[in-house]
């Protein structure tokens, strides 16, 4: 990973709004509260991080690390997660309205009362994951696409000979599944 912020350093609150903190490592950090709304997190890493009630909302978080990380109460609306890494995070209350979680990992996270209307989830992984009954809206997110037959962009609906997709194509490399 990239420059290193001093581990466990103490952030609370702080606005850091549609700043580029691409590639840093964030490990251990707590920025409970913070403001990071459209904020450039490609490849970050906040393993072990406190960032209860931060506010991630249309943040670039393509390949962020929030392995083992407290995400409760954290809104990421709209953010962009594409193979984002949630591993065993603690999401309690987190809202993923209509972001884009392609491919992200959810492995072992404790999920009691996240919300994911209107998520993008292709591709996404929950094993073993805690409390996914206790999931709002996970029926009005989208884990299946259709591909058109003659090119052009997926539907989220069922249609005669379009072929269902339920796993990105291309994995963690940006596709044109990636335009909705």
């Amino acid at each position: 990973m990239g420059y290193e912020v001093g581990r466990h350093a103490t952030m609370v609150g702080i606005n850091l709004d549609d700043m580029d903190l691409s590639g840093l490592n964030l490990r251990g950090i707590n920025l409970s509260n913070a403001s990071l709304r459209g904020t450039n997190l490609k490849g970050t890493n906040f393993t072990g991080a406190t960032l209860i009630r931060a506010d991630f909302s249309r943040a670039n978080l393509h390949d962020t690390n929030f392995t083992d990380a407290d995400l409760s109460a954290c809104d990421m609306s709209m953010a962009y997660g594409k193979i984002a890494l949630f591993i065993r995070a603690k999401l309690w209350g987190t809202n993923f309205r209509n972001c884009i979680m392609k491919n992200a990992f959810f492995i072992g996270a404790d999920l009691f009362a996240a919300d994911f209307v209107g998520a993008d989830m292709l591709g996404a992984r929950f094993d073993d994951a805690l409390n996914t009954d206790k999931i709002h809206n996970l029926q009005h997110c989208r884990f299946v696409w259709y591909l058109n037959p003659y090119g052009g962009k997926p539907s989220f609906t069922p249609r005669d000979g379009w072929r269902k997709l339920d796993t990105s194509i291309l994995g963690g490399i940006s596709f044109q599944e990636n335009i909705s």
